[in-house]
């Protein structure tokens, strides 16, 4: 009986040791010109996510280039559907995803409404050419190649086979990072899946630091983070997404009292909020998982705390029990009723505004 228990156990725990042990295949980082022509087209209709000019030496080329067509009719339309669907941030970066190199769609995006998408679709290409868009990536090519070249020393750090072997989610993944030169400080965490092939899991990475040249330029404390946090949410945003009512009543009870911190990020709702976090907490289990300093993690807890996200360090924990009992929970999906019971704790546990004021 024992044996046949062991056997058991093994074979439970088996996929989180394979897993391990694949060696995910990461493309070099890139620009990608559907990522690129629709933070261009936002930024013409007055998104102001997309409308950051950090990198100011390739945004005024952009203006420059575009500045002509702000009246096309694609950016009257484009305004109209932002306005009464609300669509922003990721929601534009997920439908660039969506299409194919000449632009069109790989499948249905039903998130804007499917008539909306229809309109989109049709007037985008008529955009592209009317605008001589093809001339302007031709021109920029060479801002392109050095952008996605200073970010080679990031990319060849991440540690990929983590995700799969943590999440205990089977690698049929592709992982892609873009450098998204017009977006400024925002970066997106996305996902594709198409028929008969690996979901493909993007990385947008933003681009907000630029040298004395004024070419953009990618500090490692500064971009690391973000690129592991960006490839978590295509694995987590799921997870809550399939069963969301456990987490109701404590995601209410917590975002009521940190609801101004969260908004000031755009995470309306607590079910964002509890996306974000645990998102969070797995870029500190990342690190320490992959043996960063203390003065690197204590930094990025304290962060977390100052954005609002009080309880980052016991989700943590929660996230480390979770990986020391892997023969009993091989896949994060399957201890989100651990996290659910955990967080009626964590709602209780709220810091007094005169903790707030010491931790301040």
């Amino acid at each position: 009986m024992r044996k046949l228990y062991l056997i058991f156990i093994f074979l439970i725990i088996l996929p989180t040791v394979s897993f391990s042990q694949v060696k995910v295949v990461l493309e070099k980082p890139k620009v990608d010109k559907r990522i690129e022509l629709l933070s261009i087209v936002f930024r013409l209709a007055g998104a102001f996510e997309y409308n950051m000019n950090n990198f100011k030496s390739y945004t005024d080329v952009i203006e420059n280039h575009y500045a002509p067509y702000k009246d096309h009719r694609l950016i009257t339309f484009t305004k109209k559907i932002r306005d009464e669907n609300k669509i922003a941030f990721d929601a534009v970066m997920e439908m660039a995803i969506y299409l194919d190199d000449n632009l069109n769609l790989l499948k249905p995006y039903h998130r804007w409404g499917d008539e909306n998408v229809a309109t989109f679709v049709y007037l985008l290409k008529a955009f592209y050419k009317d605008t001589k868009s093809r001339q302007f990536f031709k021109k920029s090519k060479n801002i392109y190649a050095e952008a996605s070249k200073r970010f080679l020393p990031i990319y060849d750090k991440i540690d990929t086979s983590w995700f799969m072997s943590f999440y205990g989610k089977p690698p049929k993944d592709d992982f892609l990072i873009v450098n998204a030169l017009g977006n400024g400080g925002a970066n997106y965490g996305i996902s594709i899946e198409l028929p008969k092939q690996n979901r493909k899991v993007y990385a947008v990475m933003g681009a907000w630091i630029t040298d004395d040249k004024g070419m953009v330029t990618f500090e490692m404390t500064d971009y690391f983070p973000i690129l592991i946090h960006e490839f978590a949410h295509s694995f987590v945003n799921e997870l809550l997404d399939k069963n969301p009512s456990p987490f109701q009543e404590s995601g209410n009870q917590i975002f009521e009292f940190v609801k101004d911190k969260m908004r000031e990020k755009a995470y309306n709702d607590w079910h964002t909020m509890l996306n974000e976090a645990l998102v969070r907490a797995s870029v500190i289990k990342y690190m320490k998982d992959h043996l960063f300093s203390q003065q690197e993690i204590e930094k990025e807890i304290k962060e977390q705390k100052a954005l609002g996200f009080y309880w980052i360090e016991d989700l943590v924990s929660e996230l480390e029990k979770y990986d020391t009992e892997r023969a009993y929970y091989p896949t994060l999906e399957s201890y989100m009723p651990c996290l659910a019971e955990a967080y009626k704790v964590f709602a209780q546990k709220l810091p007094t505004n005169s903790q707030l004021s010491t931790q301040n």
